[in-house]
């Protein structure tokens, strides 16, 4: 089956109390750097642009343009970020993205997630109307997809849910079947060894399985079925004092292996990487040193172990 490799491509990152920036990007190094990566093979861009109400849709629009210039398939994720409950507005955006780009965008995601309520900056969840959002946005982006008959994925992510208490699934279980009928994936964002307890790298392959197996169980407790395709449209490991370079390298080289090594079994197509450069590397604090690049584009390990895994596990 297919697998296909993907990249954050810039150095901003959400936090729980703001951004994390340095830097700002070079956008005439990307080409070259991202060329030499992925080497030839199938790869996707993954960006994201912030609906905050009627006025920031020329914005995003003007965003979508800016990176599909680079000539390489764009996994675009529409963020949701308004407290008013009317949503006409965010419904006109998605039509015209569908519109205008269903034959050159590779997936667009709606909402990034939802179910995450404690990280405003980086995740739709603490939104009032995000759930109601997400489930009109992906019927209307999948009604809009069919009719053109346009190439665009359309989905939905979520970050993993182990706790009972937790009502998102139930609720995603509620919604009307032409949600479920409009999905052409789900994607996983998950940092294992990063904000939960530490993982000893030999029982790190384990962890990530029952991460792996355990959101296929909450799609198939919200009546989403095998048959959908799962991504990964998120995962990392950032660097800093005590977090060193090579340990970042073996991680994201042991957590895609196992991804890779279950994708039949559990139908996962995709791995995207988050992501390419620091936002600081001068920073001590995580947040800042996600990058597989340090902030001025030079190397870490990991950006040849990467390279490495698209070149022998893409298919």
């Amino acid at each position: 089956m297919s697998f296909t490799f993907g990249i954050y491509p810039f150095s901003a990152v959400g936090m729980t109390w703001g951004m994390a920036a340095g830097p700002p990007d070079d956008f005439t190094q990307l080409p070259a750097i991202i060329e030499r990566l992925r080497s030839g093979k199938d790869f996707l861009l993954r960006t994201y642009g912030h609906f905050t109400g009627e006025s920031s849709a020329p914005g995003v629009l003007a965003q979508i343009e800016f990176i599909l210039h680079s000539g390489l398939p764009c996994d675009f994720v529409l963020c949701f970020r308004q407290d008013e409950p009317d949503l006409s507005a965010w419904l006109r955006l998605i039509e015209q993205i569908v519109v205008r780009f269903g034959n050159t965008l590779a997936a667009l995601q709606i909402t990034n997630e939802a179910n995450l309520k404690h990280v405003p900056d980086a995740a739709d969840g603490s939104r009032p109307h995000a759930r109601q959002a997400l489930a009109e946005g992906v019927v209307l982006a999948g009604q809009v997809a069919h009719a053109l008959k346009a190439r665009v994925k359309i989905g939905f992510n979520a970050v993993p849910t182990f706790h009972e208490p937790d009502d998102f699934w139930p609720t995603v279980a509620q919604f009307v079947p032409e949600f479920r009928a409009a999905l052409d994936y789900v994607g996983l964002d998950f940092y294992p060894d990063v904000f939960g307890a530490p993982i000893a790298l030999e029982h790190m392959p384990l962890a990530v399985e029952q991460i792996l197996r355990n959101f296929r169980g909450n799609l198939a407790s919200a009546g989403i079925t095998a048959a959908t395709p799962l991504r990964i449209c998120e995962n990392g490991w950032p660097t800093g004092p005590a977090r060193p370079y090579e340990r970042q390298a073996q991680v994201l080289e042991t957590v895609i292996r196992t991804v890779h090594r279950l994708r039949a079994e559990l139908n996962f197509t995709h791995y995207e990487l988050f992501n390419l450069r620091d936002a600081d590397s001068s920073h001590e604090t995580s947040f800042f040193q996600f990058g597989i690049l340090r902030d001025d584009y030079s190397p870490k390990p990991a950006f040849a172990v990467y390279q490495q895994l698209i070149q022998e596990l893409s298919e």
